[in-house]
């Protein structure tokens, strides 16, 4: 880099620096090191050694410029990172997305196993019998209509609001809590809401009614044999009276007790043939098109059960068959 360069006063050129460094040139640099000022002869060296001074600085700085750009990444270099990043992004975030989904599933499961020991306390302690209740939602989780200042059922100060699913705006108490104290434990972590009931649920059906599970209640509906009673009339002949244990042991392995809220026939399967606009909120367990909910059985195990393609709302008055493939 020297060799080429020049400098404006023509004292010393690239090649004469070189010259100056070499052996040969020793001697007067060494008289010039010992008295520089000093004489005719120091001061005839001194300019040009100072202008070559100069030029390998000058040379230096450049090399190391050189040096510090070719350290850095190139934009192609730069690019061909962000392409792998987002290559590799691309077959990450469906996999984590399963692996959420699944994850939630599980804890879904979780939830109704405690529930149904739930149930099967709650028997032991009451004659053989279910629980009774005053509406579909209040068999257990959080008490939305006996606690002030909730939103949209009461404020401070002002009398409760009769809700859906929750008519008994002075229940103060839901059976299977004493049995699974923990509202939570009826928070599904992939509620969505009930299309069906869409306006009321569009924080999902916790947010709306404190459970986000529902349990066939004081009737026989979709070929189901209910569960639990009317808290109306607990102890009634016919569909307000709760099943006894008893019973249920008869085909415990097929007897459903409850499910992911919109397992009903009534609700959109996630295709929008029932409620176009509200299909989303079937969507709990990546089930789209598929009447698939995880169910709690008699004989306590929880599973994913896929109701045929074209169970519907029709099936609302299917008879109950202790023998079919669920009753």
């Amino acid at each position: 880099m020297l060799r080429g360069s020049s400098f404006e006063d023509g004292s010393c050129e690239g090649r004469e620096a070189w010259a100056r460094l070499d052996p040969v040139a020793a001697p007067a640099r060494d008289r010039l090191g010992r008295n520089p000022g000093s004489g005719a002869e120091g001061r005839k060296l001194l300019k040009p050694s100072l202008a070559c001074l100069a030029g390998v600085v000058y040379g230096v700085s450049l090399a190391m410029k050189a040096n510090a750009a070719r350290a850095g990444f190139t934009l192609i270099e730069l690019l061909v990172v962000i392409a792998i990043i987002a290559i590799l992004a691309g077959m990450l975030l469906p996999a984590l997305a399963k692996a959420k989904v699944k994850a939630n599933a599980t804890r879904c499961v979780a939830n109704q196993k405690q529930q149904y020991l739930g149930y099967a306390m709650y028997s032991s302690d009451n004659q053989d019998l279910m629980p009774a209740h005053g509406d579909w939602a209040t068999v257990g989780g959080e008490i939305w209509s006996g606690t002030a200042g909730v939103p949209l059922r009461a404020a401070p100060g002002k009398a409760k609001v009769s809700i859906v699913h929750d008519i008994n705006a002075w229940e103060t108490n839901r059976p299977l809590n004493a049995y699974v104290p923990a509202p939570e434990a009826f928070r599904c972590p992939s509620d969505k809401g009930d299309s069906y009931w869409a306006a009321e649920s569009k924080k999902g059906c916790y947010p709306a009614w404190g459970n986000s599970y529902l349990v066939m209640w004081a009737v026989d509906w979709f070929g189901v044999k209910h569960i639990t009673g009317n808290l109306a009339s607990p102890t009634v002949a016919g569909d307000s009276k709760p099943i006894k244990n008893s019973e249920i042991a008869l085909a415990p392995a097929t007897k459903i007790l409850q499910g992911d809220w919109p397992w009903h026939g009534s609700r959109d399967s996630g295709d929008g043939q029932v409620s176009g606009a509200s299909r989303d909120r079937s969507l709990w367990h990546n089930n789209r098109g598929q009447r698939g909910w995880n169910m709690a059985y008699g004989d306590g195990h929880v599973a994913l059960f896929r109701f045929p393609k074209d169970y519907d709302a029709t099936d609302v008055s299917q008879k109950v068959d202790v023998n079919g493939p669920w009753w």
